[in-house]
């Protein structure tokens, strides 16, 4: 498969740490309030930092749950407006993440690097996407993970509220005995959108608790999503083919998925 050069305009993608004893949980399509709070408890309780992708129609009605979720010390970006696709749409998708970050800034200065999440993982591998959204944010970088939880699934797995731990539990012993772990980034949700099951917040919190128990017993600390450093110039200036695939493979039973 061959992949088109770029003069400069591939940014970095960010598809693990740079430490094998952390791991980096992130967390997309909040805030609500039937999870950012039971969240940040947990967290808390964990002295764990997790990065957020907040939406900006959620953001937007719950300010006071963006406020303390920067004063917890967590990192938060945009996870654009609305949760649609716009992998075809690159000038939306700048609109979109200048609203949301209009939004945010109420709360905390925008970084410096931008750690870029679209709904659906939208425009990471289009040449197009990454020369388009400099508009947005000249230090941006594509945000990917190396696990996914598959956790959007687990609901309609779910008859009673008695079923939901079980279903976590699997979802989280699939992470534990997964490879690449140490240093990898998680994907999970809050409440995610378009699942109509009355489980989705339990859901959530339960898987979250399991998680960030597991990285305790494994060892590892939880931190917050860090910049990729380019090692190499093909790094820079080349989008890899493996980067397609770069979330959870068939070596560790996860699927890997858009967001």
């Amino acid at each position: 498969m061959w992949w088109p050069l770029s003069v400069g305009k591939w940014r970095p993608l960010v598809r693990s740490l740079p430490s094998p004893r952390h791991v980096a949980l992130t967390f997309d399509d909040g805030p609500t309030p039937e999870t950012t709070p039971h969240l940040l408890r947990l967290l808390a309780e964990a002295q764990a930092q997790a990065t957020f992708f907040f939406s900006g129609i959620r953001a937007s009605a719950y300010r006071e749950l963006v406020a303390e979720t920067v004063a917890a010390g967590h990192a938060v970006y945009g996870h654009g407006w609305e949760h649609v696709n716009l992998e075809g749409n690159p000038a939306r998708a700048v609109a979109d993440m200048c609203r949301v970050e209009d939004e945010l800034s109420r709360h905390r200065p925008t970084p410096s690097t931008y750690m870029l999440r679209l709904p659906y993982n939208a425009g990471y591998s289009s040449a197009r996407f990454h020369r388009a959204m400099g508009a947005f944010h000249p230090g941006f970088q594509f945000a990917w993970w190396s696990h996914s939880t598959c956790d959007w699934l687990i609901p309609g797995r779910c008859v009673t509220p008695a079923d939901i731990p079980h279903h976590c539990g699997i979802a989280t012993e699939l992470l534990r005995v997964s490879s690449r772990m140490a240093g990898g980034i998680v994907l999970m949700h809050e409440q995610p959108f378009d699942i109509p099951s009355p489980f989705n917040a339990q859901v959530s919190v339960t898987l979250a608790g399991q998680v960030l128990r597991m990285v305790a017993e494994e060892g590892l600390a939880c931190v917050l999503l860090k910049p990729a450093v380019a090692a190499n110039p093909l790094k820079r200036w080349i989008l890899a083919p493996q980067a397609a695939t770069a979330g959870v493979g068939p070596d560790n039973g996860l699927a890997s998925a858009a967001s």
